[in-house]
């Protein structure tokens, strides 16, 4: 009966231990939100506004939902440059010159979706480029330039006399500098003013000399320098009537001097010894009783000269200054002359010698606008090309050089309100006279124009006002083979 008892008891302690038993629910097993694996956005990469040291790369991304929440990281020659960008442009910058890249951009979205694309480019070139002004003297302007030697310029320029005016006395500047455009030394040296009106004046010549040094002419005088800048000595055209202007000079092959200009009795030529002795001096008159110019001279193959210059025409030839251009022997003695009889006003402007032996004019008419011209002739005097380029609006040209594949000319362009207004432009063509490109760079006054394996070098002057009170620099430009700054 125990035993029987025994066994109730523990059977009835098992039953009620079961029943208490909690059961433990199960945890679900933890899983990752799956990416998903058809993503809506897409995009493409364009790399543009490339330079010498950066490019900009921009994406353009469709149909991209607003929860994806695109971020990119870019890949550059296998360094990663940023990641989690998200607007749409970025600028690559300190790259190396004339090298090529290649890069990938990987695109995600918040699920992790990935999508990525490749680019490459290339670098452009390193050119020198600068925009420097000088203060040869209290409102000076430059005028013309030479390169020199050491990669570097000489610039000529001009500017007020020491009373602050430029009604009676001149300043000729010369301003020696760096490859970089900074000042190396200045020097001036002051004479009388034969020309009153700056902005239409003679044009200050610098050229290099065989001995290292450089000539320059004013209005009244011209100045011999050694490389320093020093003077070595001068000569000063003593006014015998009522004018004597001095417009231009050349260094001739023999390291003599070339000077032309006008005075009373009409065109004027005169030709130097290197030391600056006057060896002889010629006046002429296009016609009888016709006053006459000169602008710019250059020699000739033969040792001869050609000179350009305008005169004034009868009612014959339709009023209104000519273009001409003579031919002078090696004693200054006239062989020919010839000119362009183009209706209206003309004006001359230089004469260059082309590589071919060829001389090329630079001119222009006016009147209600401005129509400029190319005229390549023969030593002969014989029209071998005419070019009659047409700039956008009124552009007042006045220097060009020739380019392996044509020219670059500089001018003002003058817009048909005020004149402060007025634009430094570069205008580079083909040999045919098409244009390239036009470039304007602000209210500069450009002088001179070089083209270089590197680009172009334009001088002249800033046009700075302060109040009505014009406060100009003389002013060099260093540009890219496209004429960027």
């Amino acid at each position: 009966m125990s035993n029987y008892l025994t066994l109730l008891y523990l059977s009835l302690v098992l039953l009620i231990c079961g029943c208490s038993k909690k059961e433990v629910p199960s945890v679900p097993e933890t899983q990752n939100t799956p990416v998903s694996p058809t993503p809506t956005f897409s995009f493409t990469v364009n790399v543009g506004s490339i330079t010498d040291t950066s490019a900009i790369i921009t994406l353009a991304i469709t149909g991209a939902k607003q929860s994806d929440d695109l971020k990119y990281s870019v890949v550059l020659n296998n360094k990663t440059l940023t990641e989690n960008q998200q607007e749409a442009r970025y600028i690559i910058k300190d790259l190396k010159s004339e090298t090529d890249y290649q890069g990938i951009i990987e695109l995600k979205d918040h699920s992790g979706n990935v999508k990525s694309q490749s680019f490459n480019f290339k670098t452009l070139k390193y050119y020198l480029k600068f925009y420097k002004t000088y203060k040869a003297t209290p409102n000076g302007l430059g005028d013309s330039f030479v390169p020199t030697d050491d990669g570097g310029y000489v610039i000529a320029g001009y500017g007020p006399g020491d009373q602050g005016d430029y009604f009676f006395y001149e300043v000729i500047t010369l301003t020696k500098v760096d490859k970089f455009g900074k000042e190396i030394w200045s020097n001036k040296f002051q004479y009388i003013n034969r020309f009153y009106n700056f902005l239409g004046h003679p044009r200050y010549t610098v050229a290099k000399t065989s001995d290292g040094g450089f000539v320059v002419n004013g209005s009244s005088a011209i100045v011999k320098v050694d490389e320093a800048g020093h003077k070595i000595w001068d000569y000063f055209f003593e006014l015998t009537g009522s004018k004597l202007i001095i417009e231009s000079l050349s260094v001739n092959k023999d390291n003599t001097i070339i000077v032309c200009g006008h005075n009373d009795e009409g065109a004027l030529v005169c030709k130097f010894t290197a030391d600056g002795k006057l060896i002889w001096k010629k006046s002429f008159l296009y016609s009888e009783g016709i006053y006459t110019n000169t602008k710019s001279i250059i020699q000739t193959n033969d040792n001869g000269f050609i000179v350009i210059g305008e005169y004034h025409a009868d009612e014959k030839e339709g009023f209104g200054d000519k273009v001409y251009y003579a031919k002078l022997d090696i004693q200054g003695n006239i062989l020919w002359k010839k000119s362009f009889l183009q209706p209206g006003t003309n004006s001359a402007q230089i004469i260059k010698a082309s590589l071919e032996g060829n001389l090329t004019i630079l001119s222009y008419t006016y009147g209600y606008s401005y129509h400029p011209k190319l005229t390549t002739i023969s030593t002969n005097g014989a029209i071998i090309t005419t070019i009659d380029f047409k700039p956008s609006g009124d552009v007042a040209v006045n220097n060009f050089d020739f380019t392996p594949t044509g020219y670059i000319v500089c001018g003002q362009y003058i817009p048909s309100f005020a004149t402060p207004s007025n634009y430094l432009t570069l205008i580079k063509m083909d040999k045919q006279g098409g244009i390239l490109w036009q470039n304007q760079y602000g209210t500069e006054l450009p002088r001179d124009v070089k083209y270089t394996q590197e680009g172009f070098v334009v001088c002249g002057a800033t046009l700075n006002y302060i109040g009505y009170d014009l406060r100009p620099e003389v002013l060099l430009l260093r540009l890219d083979p496209e004429g960027k700054l």
